[in-house]
């Protein structure tokens, strides 16, 4: 698999100066990270408590048992857009389920360790025709660009069903935002709680209020809830 360089963890940094940015007609204030990347928001510390909650259904036995009671929901629910976020989510679901997911959004480190699995290996997605993106998103924000990637990707799923990977040079933790705010409902966005849990969390108008509503509290830009909520 493509692999980010060092070089690439080692310019995110924290000096920023603000901004005005567009996202088609809409426009909204944001930092500019040291490295460039236009950041459309950043999770500060004492708000990290608001993410500990698990939205959705929690798959508590360990895998493969986890993904054959997935795919009991996949085969219930018929979910339109199959989202994993993060690699052992990913890495189990390829691994032990009889489904596909459509987009895999990857940093290749589980608890910011490397983390290596031979179905993320380039050689095996690629057979499985996944489209490989690759994306910087610094840790605890989420970027314009990661956004707009995840919507563009998204796009394209629903019209073409192709199938995609975003690499994330970075950290992709906080991706299973727009994730949720962008898919269509009734999507599955998966992530998993470390330690704990495989989360299955389903694209519904209630849980993507709930989530604006949390973000509009903490200072997401406030432009963007009149265009996507």
């Amino acid at each position: 698999m493509v692999r980010p360089s060092n070089n690439h963890q080692r310019r995110f940094s924290s000096q920023t100066e603000t901004r005005t940015f567009k996202d088609g007609e809409v426009y909204f204030e944001g930092e500019v990270d040291i490295s460039g990347e236009n950041i459309l928001f950043r999770l500060k510390e004492k708000d990290r408590k608001l993410f500990k909650v698990k939205i959705g259904i929690p798959l508590f036995d360990k895998p493969p048992s986890s993904i054959h009671k997935l795919d009991r929901l996949i085969l219930d629910f018929k979910p339109e857009v199959i989202i994993c976020v993060g690699d052992v989510v990913s890495s189990n679901f390829l691994e032990y389920s009889r489904f596909t997911p459509h987009i895999l959004i990857i940093d290749m480190k589980s608890l910011r360790e490397e983390f290596k699995s031979r179905v993320l290996s380039g050689e095996s997605l690629l057979r499985k025709e996944y489209n490989i993106t690759i994306i910087q998103n610094p840790p605890s924000v989420i970027t314009f660009n990661a956004w707009s990637s995840i919507k563009s990707i998204i796009y394209d799923v629903v019209n073409t069903r192709s199938r995609h990977v975003l690499i994330v040079d970075g950290e992709e933790d906080l991706l299973y935002i727009p994730a949720m705010l962008l898919a269509p409902e009734g999507s599955f966005i998966l992530y998993g709680y470390p330690g704990e849990a495989l989360v299955v969390s389903i694209a519904s108008r209630y849980v993507k209020n709930i989530l604006w509503d949390v973000l509009r509290g903490i200072g997401f830009p406030e432009t963007f809830f009149e265009k996507y909520s």
